[in-house]
This record gives C-alpha cells, structure tokens and sequence, in this order.
C-alpha cells in the first residue's frame, strides 16, 4: 500500500512516516510533502497513492 503524507513540520512529518512504516513494512512512503501548492502538482504529474495522510491546518492556508 502506497501512501503520501503533507504535513508542514517536519518532527510531525517525520514521526508520523515511522508510525505507518512499523504497522506493516510492505506500506510504503513514496512522498512527504509540505504545501498545498506542492502537492497539487505531485497530484497532477504522479499516479495517487491508496492513501494521503494529511495536516489539517497547513500554515499556507492559514495565512490566506
């Protein structure tokens, strides 16, 4: 299984990659992302992933 996580702190992104990689050793990380706009176009130019983990309150959206 192939996930993607956007979290804009880094210890957040980190730990929580951890997390999924002990569940089950066959999920896979493919991409750790940290803004709206970053993700948007790793959306449009990769194939999706089974599952996206992601931030709630992304500092870019905060400051809109």
């Amino acid at each position: 299984m192939k996930f993607i996580i956007i979290e804009d702190e880094k210890p957040n992104a980190h730990r929580l990659r951890k997390i999924v990689e002990q569940i089950d050793p066959s999920f896979e990380v493919v991409e750790m992302l940290e803004t709206v706009a970053g993700s948007v176009l790793w959306f449009k130019q990769n194939q999706h992933p089974d599952i996206v983990l992601m931030d709630i309150r992304l500092a870019e959206w905060i400051k809109l």
